[in-house]
Formats: C-alpha cells, structure tokens, sequence
C-alpha cells in the first residue's frame, strides 16, 4: 500500500499485490474542508474495472487533511455489488464481486479474510442468532473491527446487513445494505 499526498487537499492511496495494482483511491477534500471524496478504481479479479464514489461529511476535525470523524453521506458505484453465499454443510462461504472471501465456521475462532485488497491479519468469525440471522465478527490483528448482523427475510429472498463500527473514531450509527436474491 502506498500513500501519496498530492496537496492542496488530494491525496491517492495505491494498493498493488506483487506488482499488480488492485486499487486506487483518490481523495479529495472541499476547500472549505468539510466534505471528503473518495473514487475508488478497483481491478476486479474477472479482469474488468469498477469506480466506486463516496462523498463523506466531516463531524470532527476541520482543515486540509484527514485527521477527523468522516460520515459516509453517499455512494455511487458503477458496478452492482453482489454477494455470493454458499452452504458448505457446518460453514458458510460469502464471496463478494470484487473477489473478498469469508468463510463463517460458527465455532468462534477467527478465520481470515482473503481476495484483493484485505489488508493483512482482517479475520472474522460468526455466531448463529437464529434460523435467519448471524452476526459476524470482523477484526484486524486481533482489536475487533466492525460487527455486522445479516437478517434473511421470511421469504427467503431479501438478505439485511447492518455493520456497527467498533473503535473510538467509528460512527455512532450502523451502515445498512439490503440485498436481493437473484
């Protein structure tokens, strides 16, 4: 991972995996500083390219640089994002568009996380709340992350996330995605 300061309130961030770049994100904050946007250019793994951007408010900090509490305001992405989950008798294995794979045990103990893009020592773990939902434990290096309950829907056919950051910088609320069965 490599970070560039660009000034003037831009910066990019390139992720490369043995030389080959997975993504870049450029970031620009408003001169009033206040509002921080993000595109994200992601090397999809199936060889085709996505751009993703978020437009972030600012609730603490204030100036030209990233220091502060950024709070997702919108997101835009090129490409649908889709989650693939498969029942592997005992485990779950969720793989995302962008090739992010979990593999859910349910025993507690922490599984890492693969694809393009995790950052070394993300791991997760799940726990079985009910017939429809599970809550997952995602952390980095051990200090927990974010965690996350995905509710299905009666029918089957709607799958709920809602992902509540953990750390002294998170946002109070949690950041929900509803999908649909295809």
């Amino acid at each position: 991972m490599a970070w560039k300061q660009l000034g003037g309130g831009h910066f990019e961030r390139t992720v490369t995996d043995h030389g080959k770049t997975l993504n870049i994100r450029h970031i620009s904050i408003s001169p009033d500083g206040k509002t921080l946007t993000e595109v994200m250019e992601l090397n999809r793994p199936d060889g085709t390219k996505s751009t993703t951007t978020t437009v972030y408010a600012r609730t603490s900090g204030s100036g030209q640089n990233l220091e502060g509490v950024w709070e997702a305001q919108t997101l835009h992405s090129d490409t649908p994002f889709r989650l693939s989950i498969q029942d592997l008798g005992g485990m779950l294995k969720a793989t995302t568009g962008s090739g992010t794979t979990l593999d859910l045990t349910f025993d507690g103990k922490p599984v890492g996380v693969t694809g393009p893009g995790v950052i070394s020592g993300t791991t997760t773990a799940g726990k079985i709340i009910s017939d429809r939902a599970i809550e997952i434990d995602n952390a980095r290096l051990g200090t927990p992350t974010s965690t996350a309950t995905w509710t299905l829907s009666p029918d089957g056919r709607t799958l709920t996330s809602s992902t509540l950051g953990l750390g002294p910088d998170a946002t109070k609320g949690p950041s929900v995605s509803v999908y649909l069965k295809q």
